[in-house]
């Protein structure tokens, strides 16, 4: 082990994609370690065979530039580049991993590394990720995530204003960090790994941090605005989205919930036209009809075999030899029940009461532990 905070970028044809806020994202970067003289940084640019010429720019920026064949997605490219940062350069005191499409404000950027070294002294090991701004809303991107016994994924921003995270001095317990702004430090690498290479894309940080969370390794929420994030400005809505949104489900579903967790699933989809009855009182209501209604439901007849295809991948695929199988429910997560499925608007109020205590009980925790986070149990 050594020093060495490595951040990897992961691209593909960024450049052609995003363009200049492509360029900004790595001047950011670059910048953002520059004002941090008294930490040590590498930084890698992860290249999944790209055809424009965002690999030779990243060299031009002096990025250690790793030059992959073929697009492994997200979670493969970062599993290469893990691999091969440990074996040229040993055990990184962290890893942080990032999105091509995040501008890094620099200030911010070193007071999370001052963070993380703080709490490096508190935990013997963590998992963290800041708050970031969305580039298009100009509202929080995502506030930290929370999971239900469905799979599904709920974000902090539902309850997390700025008022109230002015208020935040201590860091809040999450079931995952957010994949775009990841941290990891030496020893969760080493006892947990990274993201499960098989994933390509979505769910890998989910995965990884309930695998971490088995370990007794937290996923933390560092209450700090790390930038500005252009969320899937590289990626848009298709089949292969589907089939990995949903496979990766049903993987972690069935890895870490069981069989529970895969009826509570099927509960959730099964009174999704129930909820779409009262489903004007969600407030990004535009952008639920629009991204789940409209593009998953509407052509449901050409998605059927992606939807088919991922559900037997994912029932069947075994678990990676790099994996272990984590106690079910050995994390924090957000109570429902199968009642709450059949109205949105009793689902949202549910979720924003569990959102609340969830707030509540880390920072009541956040009192109590010592160094040895063992000693404070999340129940």
């Amino acid at each position: 082990m050594n020093d060495i905070i490595a951040i990897v970028v992961v691209n593909y044809n960024g450049y052609n994609m995003l363009g200049n806020l492509f360029l900004r994202c790595l001047d950011s970067i670059v910048e953002a370690t520059l004002n941090c003289p008294y930490a040590k940084f590498k930084l890698f640019f992860v290249d999944n065979g790209s055809t424009d010429k965002s690999a030779s720019i990243a060299k031009q920026k002096n990025f250690i530039v790793i030059q992959l064949k073929t697009n492994l997605g997200y979670a493969g490219a970062t599993y290469i580049a893990t691999k091969y940062i440990v074996k040229k350069f040993g055990v990184p005191k962290f890893l942080i991993c990032l999105n091509n499409d995040i501008i890094i404000e620099k200030d911010a950027f070193c007071k999370i590394i001052k963070t993380i070294f703080k709490l490096k002294e508190q935990f013997k090991s963590f998992l963290a990720t800041p708050l970031l701004i969305n580039g298009y809303t100009n509202r929080l991107d995502h506030g930290g995530h929370f999971v239900d016994p469905s799979g599904t994924a709920w974000s902090l921003s539902l309850v997390l204003n700025f008022n109230l995270l002015s208020q935040l001095n201590k860091p809040i317990f999450l079931s995952y960090c957010d994949g775009a702004f990841w941290i990891m430090d030496n020893v969760a690498l080493v006892k947990v790994g990274v993201f499960d290479h098989r994933f390509f894309m979505y769910y890998e940080d989910v995965e990884v941090s309930l695998r971490a969370w088995s370990k007794g390794i937290p996923s933390i929420l560092l209450p700090i605005i790390a930038g500005t994030h252009y969320r899937s400005a590289t990626s848009s809505f298709h089949r292969e989205v589907l089939y990995y949104i949903l496979r990766n489900k049903i993987i972690t579903l069935k890895n870490y919930f069981g069989i529970k967790g895969i009826l509570m699933a099927l509960l959730y989809y099964g009174f999704y036209g129930f909820r779409l009855l009262d489903a004007n009182i969600v407030q990004n209501y535009s952008y639920f009809t629009k991204q789940i209604f409209r593009n998953n439901i509407k052509d449901l007849y050409k998605n059927s075999r992606f939807i088919i295809r991922a559900l037997i991948d994912g029932f069947t695929l075994r678990k990676s030899i790099i994996l272990s199988l984590a106690s079910s429910y050995s994390f924090p997560y957000l109570q429902i029940s199968p009642k709450d499925f059949c109205s949105t608007k009793r689902l949202i109020g549910r979720i924003i009461n569990e959102l609340k205590k969830a707030i509540f009980k880390s920072l009541y925790y956040n009192k109590l532990y010592e160094s040895d986070f063992h000693k404070c149990k999340y129940e």
